[in-house]
């Protein structure tokens, strides 16, 4: 019994580093191209929402413009999600946004930052837009947060939220659910998105 305690100790301790460099492995920087090539990279993400990649296997230090033209995702390493080209109805262009679910219905966040000269007041506002089956994008909700005071987070406008119930008609007992829910802050709704998809890969 010690020796088979023995092996099974000896294996987890084995395993272990293993398991680590093959999750350091996974977790590069990378970006994708429109023509599906996936190149791991350096990525810098500078002001205004510029991007900028140098490839790992350059042989120079000069970093390339990432641009929708010839970029369509990228993703850096730690991050949780990743960024895609994608058209946002009221800027009237294409610019990056994060990925938040993928699936029969993508679920997308984008964060912006103003201030107010004159009367010294900041927010930073994040929209969060829904789209099936690469439909053009809809916005579901927005947060706004005004100098670390954050506005209503439960409350979501009647018109994303019937859209919304169309988009997870086809799955009864989720629309069930959601028609009895009560609680619209954003972790909800993403645990709705997440759910139908999982329920669609069954």
């Amino acid at each position: 019994m010690k020796i088979y305690r023995f092996l099974f100790i000896t294996f987890i301790a084995m395993a272990i580093p293993f398991c680590k460099l093959f999750a350091q492995d996974i977790n590069y920087s990378y970006v994708i191209t429109n023509n599906n090539d996936t190149i791991k990279c350096e990525i810098k993400t500078l002001f205004f929402g510029s991007v900028k990649y140098k490839p790992l296997s350059a042989t120079n230090n000069k970093f390339i413009s990432a641009s929708p033209s010839n970029i369509k995702e990228y993703h850096i390493a730690g991050n949780e999600n990743s960024f895609v080209a994608i058209a946002v109805a009221d800027e009237g262009k294409i610019g990056y946004i994060a990925i938040l679910e993928k699936g029969r219905i993508n679920l997308y966040e984008k964060v912006t930052s103003s201030e107010n000269t004159n009367t010294q007041i900041s927010s930073i506002s994040t929209r969060w837009f829904v789209s099936k089956d690469y439909a053009p994008l809809q916005k579901l909700k927005t947060t706004t947060v005004y100098n670390g005071g954050a506005q209503d987070d439960q409350t979501i406008q009647k018109k994303p939220k019937e859209y919304f119930m169309e988009m997870i008609a086809d799955d009864g007992p989720l629309l069930e659910k959601f028609e009895a829910e009560t609680d619209f802050s954003f972790n909800r709704l993403q645990y709705y998105v997440h759910q139908y998809n999982l329920d669609k890969l069954k």
